[in-house]
């Protein structure tokens, strides 16, 4: 008669490691540290800038943008015509178009977070934006008011709106 040599196998349990499975604690939760305790969930997440600016603090961003934003244009125009002015008069006039468009386009990225200006919708809109607001600048320093310069009649012409 013959004796089924692989008989001993098949008596034995399917999972060799099942004796050591049966005794052990159960696994913790995901991010928990086995035997710490019970699963405690983490804190939530903080809140997000337009989260914590609500709708009345929007609303003040705004309001306070337009009220600062004279002072901020004309000290940023003085700060850029000073840093220019070791240059001669060209360095002085790029100096004040340069400062005048960085205090504008700071303002208007407030205004952006406020709710109250929307943002340019392409690359050129807001590479032409900003070229037309150094202009600007520019145009202030070299001739005081910008509609009587020929400097704001080549902003029309370089950059139409």
């Amino acid at each position: 008669m013959a004796t089924n040599l692989f008989a001993q196998f098949v008596q034995q349990q399917a999972n060799p490691f099942a004796q050591f499975l049966e005794t052990q604690e159960p696994a913790a939760q995901p991010g928990q540290i086995p035997g710490a305790g019970p699963y405690v969930a983490p804190p939530p997440a903080a809140p997000s800038m337009a989260e914590q600016l609500g709708a009345g603090a929007r609303t003040n961003l705004g309001q306070m943008v337009q009220t600062m934003r004279p002072t901020v244009e004309a000290l940023g125009t003085a700060g850029g015509a000073v840093v220019g002015t070791p240059l001669g008069p060209l360095g002085t006039v790029g100096g004040a178009g340069l400062g005048y468009g960085l205090a504008k386009g700071g303002l208007d990225v407030l205004e952006q977070m406020a709710g109250t200006r929307q943002a340019p919708q392409t690359a050129e809109q807001a590479i032409t934006g900003g070229a037309r607001d150094v202009l600007t600048g520019a145009a202030f320093e070299a001739g005081g008011c910008p509609e009587h310069t020929s400097l704001v009649l080549l902003q029309n012409d370089a950059f139409p709106r």
